[in-house]
C-alpha cells in the first residue's frame, strides 16, 4: 500500500501545504510576541539599573548604552519578523538551480556568438 501511495501519489493531497502556513504563521507570531516581551523586560530592567547608579557620569554613559541596546533589540525583532514571514508567505523557489530568470545580455553577446 505504501509502494502504491509513492508512485501514484493517491491518498497524498497539496491541501496539506495551506495548513503548514498557517500554522508556521500562528508560530511565528507567538515566537515574536515572546522575543518582543524579552526584549521590553530586558529594557525595564536596564532602566531600572540605570536609574539607580550613583554618579552622573556613570549614568549618562549607561543611558547611552541603554538606547543602543534598545535599538538593537526592538530593530532586530523587527527584522527577524519580517524575515520569516517572507520565508512563510514569500514566492515559493522552483527546482534547485532554476530560478527562471533569464540573464541580461549585453548588446555584444550576438556578436560574440557569431565571431
Amino acid at each position: 500500500m505504501l509502494g502504491l501511495r509513492m508512485r501514484t501519489g493517491i491518498g497524498y493531497s497539496s491541501a496539506g501545504r495551506p495548513m503548514k502556513r498557517v500554522l508556521a504563521g500562528i508560530l511565528t507570531a507567538l515566537l515574536i510576541i515572546c522575543i518582543t516581551l524579552a526584549a521590553m523586560y530586558v529594557l525595564v530592567r536596564s532602566t531600572i539599573v540605570v536609574a539607580d547608579m550613583p554618579g552622573p557620569v556613570l549614568r549618562a554613559v549607561a543611558l547611552g548604552a541603554e538606547l543602543v541596546l534598545g535599538i538593537v533589540l526592538l530593530v532586530g525583532t523587527t527584522y527577524l519578523a519580517t524575515q520569516l514571514a517572507v520565508h512563510i508567505y514569500g514566492p515559493q523557489a522552483g527546482p534547485p538551480g532554476n530560478s527562471g530568470a533569464v540573464p541580461p545580455q549585453s548588446p555584444n553577446a550576438e556578436n560574440r556568438k557569431n565571431a
